[in-house]
């Protein structure tokens, strides 16, 4: 069964992750922390649209997820993603007044020249449901050990 997250949201750009097959679960974590998943990823910035494979971790999501949560509850600082081959990576920053600048790039092959270098604008608003989408997703597979057996490790 796919299961999509919604990463990154503004009123009209988002990123996006698609889980198509999670390697491994629940017996078996990946080196990189949490399951391996196969999967992919859909970015919309501006009238620019990429989509395309991506191979990241469950965990990795746990680690964006505690320090999104700790940015978000002081409103200042700044997040980075990037998955284990580095072909998505983003820096999400709150700017004064609310404002929520995310900087990246997607390169779907290493090989390949073509690359998505994107800027999103959003706010802090959208964050709350970001942060619920990653918790369910944390609720399924656990951290970066895999599992978690009580949903109060979670936050």
């Amino acid at each position: 069964m796919k299961q999509e997250i919604i990463i990154i949201k503004s009123e009209s750009e988002f990123i996006k992750f698609t889980l198509s097959n999670v390697i491994g679960f629940p017996e078996q974590t990946s080196f990189w922390g949490g399951y391996e998943v196969s999967g992919n990823v859909e970015i919309k910035s501006g009238n620019f649209n990429a989509s395309g494979e991506l191979w990241f971790t469950t965990g990795e999501l746990y680690t964006f997820y505690k320090s999104l949560l700790t940015v978000h509850q002081h409103c200042s600082g700044k997040v980075e993603y990037s998955n284990f081959d580095r072909s998505l990576n983003f820096e999400l920053q709150y700017m004064p007044g609310g404002i929520i600048e995310i900087k990246g790039r997607y390169q779907e092959h290493p090989d390949s020249i073509n690359e998505l270098i994107f800027e999103i604008h959003s706010d802090q608003s959208y964050i709350n449901n970001t942060l619920e989408e990653l918790k369910e997703l944390i609720k399924d597979y656990g951290n970066l050990r895999g599992i978690i057996q009580e949903v109060g490790d979670i936050t």
